[in-house]
């Protein structure tokens, strides 16, 4: 499991799989802190505008959530993430090759 400090550690388990280069629209986001997630944001490298993930939904300490990727999204495959919590903070931005990596967990 890859692991990066970015205010809370975000990291991102590689699949493993001999299709690792085969884009997934779909990726897991387990909460492994003590703070709920609010909100997944994630730009394309180079981007300066954030998408959001979740939109109204919540992940809670100890659970964890499949989310989609727009279709659009499918030719990029470096990307940045950051969280926001429910207690107002957010992390800071770390960047992903999600072409290789489908995963992601956030630690305190």
């Amino acid at each position: 499991m890859k692991k990066f400090l970015i205010g809370t550690i975000i990291g991102l388990m590689t699949a493993g799989s001999a299709f690792a280069w085969f884009w997934e629209d779909v990726f897991n986001v387990k909460n492994n802190s003590s703070r709920t997630i609010v909100q997944i944001l994630a730009r394309p490298t180079g981007s300066g505008s954030w998408g959001t993930f979740l939109n109204g939904e919540t992940i809670e300490p100890g659970d964890d959530i499949d989310l989609k990727w727009s279709e659009n999204a499918s030719d990029q495959c470096l990307w940045q993430f950051k969280v926001s919590f429910e207690d107002g903070s957010e992390s800071a931005a770390a960047e992903f090759d999600t072409c290789e990596d489908h995963d992601m967990v956030v630690d305190d």
